[in-house]
């Protein structure tokens, strides 16, 4: 093996080495710019003052009418079996 006494090759070596990583991290790096939408940062809003907030009053909450559903059923259920017995002896 040949003997060098002034380290040419290991420095010629670490040399290539290092132009190569420089040159890997430039070519790997992406320089086209991102196409992000814009976004607009403000809010189109109107200021309303606490004098323009007028809360109508609370309506009363009427009470629901109860339910005669299961009474009307029964009523007709009563008419039903009784009409005809009853039409009969008021002949």
């Amino acid at each position: 093996m040949p003997r060098d006494n002034y380290n040419i090759i290991p420095v010629f070596l670490a040399g290539v080495l290092h132009v190569g990583i420089l040159a890997g991290m430039i070519f790997v790096f992406d320089f086209s710019r991102p196409m992000n939408p814009r976004i607009p940062l403000a809010i189109k809003g109107t200021l309303v003052s606490e004098d323009e907030i007028r809360m109508p009053p609370p309506e009363p909450i009427a009470e629901p009418e109860p339910d005669n559903s299961e009474q009307l059923r029964k009523e007709a259920e009563e008419q039903k079996r009784v009409g005809p017995v009853y039409q009969r002896v008021q002949k």
